[in-house]
């Protein structure tokens, strides 16, 4: 009823893969002091990007609420 089957696979393979899965996460462990450098570097670069954004933005907004303040005062009525 039931099928079977089954994988061969040779040691040193599976502890090969097994070695390198650790390694990969013993140098994450061992470089944290470094990769949370690299994080609070990145982090301040993306804040400096924000607020540059953010300052283009104003200031685009600022300059539109100017123009259109201008249109509004020229068409003013003249007996106000």
């Amino acid at each position: 009823m039931g099928g079977c089957f089954s994988v061969s696979l040779p040691c040193d393979q599976v502890v090969n893969q097994c070695s390198q899965c650790f390694c990969v996460k013993v140098s994450y462990i061992h470089n944290l002091a470094e990769n949370l450098a690299s994080l609070e570097k990145a982090m301040g670069d993306l804040k400096a990007k924000r607020d540059d954004v953010q300052r283009k933005v104003d200031r685009e907004e600022f300059t539109g609420r100017s123009q259109r303040l201008s249109q509004v005062q020229a068409y003013e009525c003249p007996h106000h």
